[in-house]
């Protein structure tokens, strides 16, 4: 009613203004209406206004609390005059409630359900103002308390997890320093704790893993709270964890990483997996120690003769005296060697004989580079030096021994400065013989002696250094023989060039800082050394030169010198230039019943060992066999192999037993064979393949391997370094891995091998990148020939704690970017020093920016503790140079553990 009297009363009181007779003098205006309808303040029953209330904010959000049935909002209106206020709940009708009032109870929506209040104000004009509030009501407040998950870094739960079982057992193994938890919650909104004995909680975010927990000592415990606080922050839940570390893990490696004989030499040569042996030593020898060294320091070794009793003997000691059996007769050395766990043995035997007599007994040293050296032909099936063919004109049981001690890279003063003369002075007896042949690498720098301990002046350092292996040879008791060089393919017309046989006198031929016409002959410089010192010599140069002619430069490259360059040769290129030293030798009465200048077969190499493989596997290896003065005429080689190894003339052809080459006009081409070991028992195997012509001498090649029963079970397990943006590794299953490390070498990149062009094979996309290694100076010193020891980058995988890791597959990209000298060689090795290793590949000849997939199959088992080191060697071949790289993409070590 005042407020309709409000409305009314201005035009009540004009009309008697009017009536009074007061109109005529002024017109009164009635004062103006509010339109104020907005709200002062408006307040909620239960829950808070989101956001605070403000007479300007109209749109509100209202959570109330879980369980709420009802509500009521009590608004209050800014202007006293304003006409009335009124609230309404979603579409029902909205009812007037005095300002400042509570309105009548409200109904709370269902959990995820919501409800819209409005709540209208009407000012003094008519004018309105609505207020809508969006109800929500909460949802229950969470009490689960409990883990979804509780892993560990180290060891396994006992008994293994359930968010209901609260109590656990963690043994890690033992030496293991610390372990980390992760645990998840099973209700997000809870939170965990954890605390380690008598330590205070810390905050643990779920699914993160918590700090380093100290492993107790052997013996002693530690326990471990994660407790887990519920939503509701009353209800709580404690897994309790007690931590111990495992005894220690006794080894069982009972292997042997090397054994080594005071005389003679064991046959085959010695492999941690071969373990029969036999050794002729010299005659007259009246007793040998052996050496042997555990592959595991844990390890025991023991010593015994034929029957006689064991006695032990220190890891890399010499054992006592061992009688040499007369004549005829023979011994068995059987070393044992005990694991740590005091059950595992292994049992190395060798069978010992004493030669018979040979009068004027000798060994013949070959001092020299790498047209001399012994070249694995597994590595370099299309390349030997001539030494390593030279064995083959050996009359068996003349009296004469071969001992190659070429290398690769060598030169005159590298040779003697490196400790490779050393051993062979070493080693030298009256009556021994030493071959010295020097010049290739003498020459890298041109004809000057430069800083880098390999180039020689020949009438300067060459010839101090030829003086020096005459003089030092001859105050043992042995004889000095100069060999010349032999040339290299360097033709101009239908002749060798003066280069090509070793004279840099001529213009281009030299260092550029060389007054052209200085002599810079070296054979004549060796020459002139062997005069001085009445040296014989054989001249190998002039030899090979009048050989090489008379092919010509095109049958020359194809059947004597190797693809890549002018100077290696191929093995029928070997034979034939070792065949010219033994005729040369012989004209010159040297040695002429101790060489057969007409050998009729040629077989390299002489022994192979296949290590360790699994029953049911199978690993080839090739050999080289030449025929040159067969009898009769035309016929066959047969190859026969013995219980265990098979043979074939194609490496992925039909193996069988025995294998046929056909010969025409007494001889055969260098053939590569191949020897195919297939074990069928887990047994040690060691016998020969013979290798007969029709008529004459038959070669034998000693083979041993080993057959390993497969691991059942066990866990696939990986090693991946995918170097394409780093050098860390990734590992599954049960295999670890260290990042990659670069001694020597450093990553100068991670990008394609070319930024135009990239060969991939097989095919990849040009644009994948790869690992870029590159010399620490990024200039390699080049005009090397192999490996520099010191140099490389390095792969390491192990198992996991306390278990065993069988490798069965070795793979990656590797490639030569930014020209095609780069050259690399993969070897692998269970010894952190490499000091017995095994080549996957060398590679010395790569095309430029082309990667290649390289993929290997061998048996490796690593025992517990053990890791297996790969290495990668670059070196640059050609001239020293910058903006060359060994690319690497994607190694994988794959196996099984257990």
């Amino acid at each position: 009613m005042t407020r309709l009297l409000r409305l009314i009363f201005p035009s009540i009181l004009a009309l008697a203004l009017g009536l009074s007779g007061c109109a005529g003098d002024d017109t009164v205006t009635p004062p103006a209406l509010s339109s104020d309808a907005s709200i002062a303040s408006l307040t909620v029953s239960a829950g808070t206004l989101s956001p605070g209330f403000s007479s300007t904010t109209l749109a509100y959000s209202l959570q109330l609390p879980h369980g709420a049935s009802s509500f009521t909002v009590s608004p209050t209106l800014h202007d006293a005059k304003a006409l009335s206020v009124a609230v309404g709940q979603d579409n029902g009708a909205l009812f007037a409630i005095d300002s400042g009032s509570a309105s009548p109870a409200l109904s709370a929506p269902a959990v995820a359900a919501t409800s819209t209040i409005t709540v209208r104000g009407t000012a003094e004009d008519g004018s309105t103002a609505n207020y809508l509030i969006t109800v929500t009501q909460a949802p229950a407040v969470s009490t689960d308390a409990t883990l979804s998950a509780l892993t560990a870094s180290a060891g396994t739960f006992t008994p293994s997890f359930s968010s209901a079982t609260t109590a656990y057992a963690l043994q890690v193994a033992n030496g293991t320093a610390s372990v980390t938890l992760t645990a998840t919650v099973h209700e997000a909104n809870a939170k965990i704790t954890l605390k380690q004995d008598g330590g205070g909680f810390t905050s643990l975010a779920s699914g993160t893993t918590s700090t380093a927990l100290t492993v107790p000592a052997v013996s002693s415990s530690s326990i471990i709270t994660v407790r887990v606080t519920a939503q509701d922050t009353t209800s709580t839940k404690d897994y309790v964890i007690t931590l111990t570390q495992g005894s220690p893990v006794l080894s069982t490696d009972a292997a042997l990483s090397g054994l080594g004989i005071s005389a003679g030499a064991l046959t085959p040569t010695f492999s941690t997996a071969t373990f029969a042996y036999s050794d002729a030593v010299p005659n007259g020898t009246a007793s040998v120690t052996v050496t042997p060294t555990a592959h595991a320091a844990s390890a025991t070794i023991q010593v015994k003769q034929d029957s006689g009793s064991f006695a032990a003997v220190a890891s890399g000691s010499a054992s006592a005296s061992l009688a040499v059996p007369a004549v005829g007769g023979s011994s068995t050395l059987t070393v044992r060697v005990t694991a740590q766990d005091g059950v595992s043995t292994k049992d190395y035997v060798v069978t010992l004989t004493q030669a018979p007599v040979i009068a004027n007994a000798f060994t013949l040293f070959l001092v020299g580079d790498s047209t001399m050296a012994d070249y694995d032909p597994a590595v370099y099936p299309n390349q030997a030096g001539w030494g390593q063919l030279f064995r083959q004109f050996i009359v068996s049981g003349s009296g004469m021994t071969l001992v190659n001690a070429g290398h690769n890279g060598r030169s005159s003063k590298s040779f003697y400065n490196d400790g490779s003369w050393t051993a062979v002075k070493t080693a030298l007896h009256t009556g021994d013989y030493v071959f010295v042949q020097f010049a290739h690498n003498d020459e890298s720098a041109g004809g000057l002696e430069s800083s880098d301990g390999i180039s020689t002046d020949p009438f300067g350092a060459y010839q101090t250094y030829l003086g020096k292996y005459v003089d030092e040879t001859r105050a043992a008791g042995a004889t000095p023989i100069f060999v010349t060089p032999i040339v290299r393919r360097y033709f101009s017309g239908t002749t060798i060039s003066a280069k090509g046989a070793h004279d840099l006198s001529g213009a281009g031929d030299h260092d550029a800082s060389i007054t052209q016409g200085t002599d810079l002959n070296y054979v004549e410089a060796m020459k002139q050394v062997a005069t001085n010192k009445s040296v014989q010599v054989i001249d190998m140069t002039a030899s090979t030169k009048q050989l090489v002619e008379q092919f010509g430069p095109t049958d020359a490259k194809s059947i004597i010198y190797i693809a890549a360059d002018d100077t290696h040769i191929q093995p029928l290129g070997a034979t034939l230039f070792a065949q010219l030293v033994v005729q040369e030798l012989i004209s010159k009465s040297l040695f002429v019943s101790n060489l057969n200048p007409a050998a009729d077969l040629v077989v390299s190499p002489t022994s192979l060992d296949f290590g360790s493989i699994f029953i049911g596997a199978t690993l080839t290896k090739p050999i080289s066999v030449t025929g040159l003065s067969l009898s009769p005429a035309s016929g066959n080689v047969t190859l026969t192999a013995p219980d265990g190894f098979l043979v074939s003339t194609s490496s992925t052809g039909t193996f069988g037993a025995t294998a046929q080459l056909p010969y025409t006009n007494g001889r055969l081409a260098p053939t590569t064979v191949y020897v195919q070991f297939a074990p069928s028992a887990a047994q040690a195997y060691s016998a020969h393949v013979s290798v007969a012509p029709g008529s004459g001498n038959t070669e034998l090649v000693a083979v041993s391997g080993t057959g390993m029963t497969a691991p059942t079970g066990g866990v696939e397990s990986t090693a991946v370094y995918s170097m394409t943006t780093d050098a860390t590794c990734a590992a599954t299953g049960l295999g670890t891995c260290a990042d990659e490390t670069f001694p020597g070498v450093y990553v100068k990149s991670y990008q394609p091998p070319s930024a135009t062009a990239t060969t991939w094979i097989p095919s990849q996309p040009a644009s994948s990148s790869t690992q870029r290694v590159s010399i620490l100076n990024d200039t390699w010193p080049g005009q090397e020939t192999t490996a520099l020891p010191s140099r490389y980058a390095q792969f390491a995988v192990s198992p996991a704690a306390g278990k065993t890791w069988t490798i069965d597959s070795i793979s990656f990209w590797a490639g030569g970017g930014g020209g095609s000298n780069m050259a690399f060689s993969f070897q692998y090795s269970k010894d952190a020093d490499f000091g017995t290793s095994t080549t996957l590949i060398d590679s010395p000849t790569n095309a430029t920016n082309t990667m290649t997939l390289n993929t290997f199959a061998p048996t490796i088992t690593l025992n517990p503790g053990e890791t297996l080191y790969i290495r990668a060697f670059p070196w640059l071949k050609g001239a020293s140079a910058s903006g060359k790289y060994l690319c690497l993409q994607t190694l994988t070590v794959h196996g099984t553990a257990q």
